[in-house]
């Protein structure tokens, strides 16, 4: 069971990824609220981990974004790894965004370093 700081930080991280995801494709929040039939401050606040989002909601959120549901994972990995929200966002904070390829295969990598030495 996840203690109220990590689910805290699991929506946050949620809400961070469709956010990302969302922008990626070019949609607005009010194109994804209007998709999933909500208001537009449901969205602000899902994307700013204030708002649970529901299961058949996430499904459509990934049917629209034309994502996998798998892409959600980081999420929940984020909490399991134990990743602090102030390691993270000061991580993020050094990395130029324009090489995100590489950061994507740099974070892959220590997710996967992480899941090999918690075993």
């Amino acid at each position: 069971m996840l203690t109220s700081e990590q689910e805290q930080y699991f929506y946050r991280r949620l809400g961070e990824l469709i956010k990302t995801a969302r922008s990626h494709a070019g949609m607005t929040q009010l194109d994804l609220a209007t998709f999933l039939g909500m208001s537009r401050i449901s969205i602000v606040n899902i994307e700013a981990g204030k708002q649970k989002v529901q299961m058949h909601t996430l499904m459509e959120i990934a049917n629209y974004l034309k994502l996998s549901v798998e892409f959600f994972e980081s999420a929940r990995n984020a909490v399991r790894l134990n990743v602090s929200p102030e390691l993270e966002q000061s991580i993020k904070s050094k990395v130029d965004s324009s090489n995100i390829d590489e950061v994507n295969i740099l974070k892959e990598f220590v997710q996967f370093t992480f899941s090999i030495t918690k075993k």
